[in-house]
């Protein structure tokens, strides 16, 4: 009796199985081939995140052609710019507690917490269909410095986020640059781009021109394109590359469709016109959690709350945020439980 409602039972899961792989081989078939929203949609979704990864791109690529990745990723895009900062329309102030701030959050649901200490720090929590996340202000932009490890090279290892703000006794960071990663197995010893600190170039790999952000030594966020000239004649203080840039001179930059670098983790920086600095951090590749955001989404919240220059930074399974001793946000990749990957390069908030 026993031996047949196992078999019965062993007949029922095979089915079962067979049933869901067949549904979600429709489902996915739809989905790359069916040209009537919303599996357009999801197609397009589907390869703008697969081709921004450098180990995933075989998602994409193995099912649909490169023709038509090509028109996806021209119809999904973030138009270059050579625009850069106008320092002169950053006017630096003292701060009172940020009360609208506080208003515009409230103004969310009610998951949407702010938090502030006496050091005039506020974090508000950001939630989004897709995401969940946190923004964190920063009243005096002179507190924001570039954190590094000792010696960038080959043979040296990036530190993770919480150990180079501890290096620095910083109350807060974010990540700042990205790094080589050959087959996703990079240990963070090499930035790409440009590494500036304290006004000398300490990295750079050989380019002529950069998408930098950082700041100058009047606690300015510069962001856009910029060569050596360019940041020598901008006083420019700290800075690394990363981008694309958001928001140019209060002007949003133009971004077509989603984007074209897909929903992921998200980490950016921007600066309001009175010197706040703001930090974000969104989650993502977590599906019961939070999935990710597109650069559009990203872009969307520096402008809601009064960013006039802003920049992503590195995110992926690089993107963490620290504050107060402890990581603030979950971290994925399979180093996400311990505090995210190896890191050259952070932007900090000093005691």
């Amino acid at each position: 009796m026993e031996l047949k409602i196992i078999k019965k039972v062993i007949r029922f899961m095979i089915k079962f199985i067979i049933s869901i792989s067949l549904l979600f081989s429709i489902f996915m078939l739809l989905v790359f081939y069916c040209n009537f929203n919303p599996f357009t949609n999801l197609r397009t979704l589907w390869v703008t995140t697969a081709m921004s990864t450098f180990k995933h791109q075989w998602l994409a690529t193995m099912f649909i052609s490169k023709t038509e990745i090509d028109k996806i990723l021209n119809e999904n895009k973030v138009v270059p710019t050579s625009a850069k900062t106008d320092i002169s329309k950053i006017k630096i102030i003292n701060h009172d507690p940020p009360e609208s701030v506080v208003s515009e959050a409230s103004n969310t649901t009610s998951t949407d917490t702010v938090y502030s200490n006496s050091n005039n720090i506020s974090i508000i929590n950001i939630k989004d269909t897709n995401y969940i996340g946190k923004l964190m202000i920063v009243d005096n932009p002179a507190r924001i410095q570039l954190a590094l490890i000792n010696e960038f090279g080959k043979n040296h290892s990036g530190l993770k986020l919480s150990v180079l703000a501890k290096k620095y006794n910083a109350e807060a960071a974010i990540t700042a640059s990205g790094f080589q990663d050959y087959n996703g197995e990079g240990n963070g010893g090499i930035p790409t781009g440009i590494v500036v600190k304290n006004g000398k170039v300490l990295y750079n790999d050989g380019m002529q021109s950069f998408n930098i952000v950082g700041f100058d030594y009047n606690n300015r966020l510069i962001t856009g394109d910029f060569t050596l000239a360019d940041i020598r004649k901008n006083n420019i203080k700290d800075a690394v590359s990363f981008g694309p840039a958001l928001i140019i001179n209060g002007t949003a930059t133009t971004i077509i469709g989603d984007g074209g670098w897909g929903i992921q983790p998200r980490s950016a920086i921007g600066q309001t016109v009175d010197g706040r600095v703001l930090l974000l951090e969104i989650d993502g590749r977590q599906p019961t959690y939070s999935l990710g955001a597109t650069i559009r989404e990203v872009q969307n919240i520096m402008i809601k709350y009064g960013a006039i220059n802003a920049s992503n930074l590195d995110g992926g399974s690089s993107t963490v945020m620290y504050y107060d001793g402890d990581i603030i946000n979950k971290p994925c990749g399979p180093l996400g439980s311990t505090g995210g990957r190896y890191l050259p390069t952070a932007f900090i908030v000093t005691k």
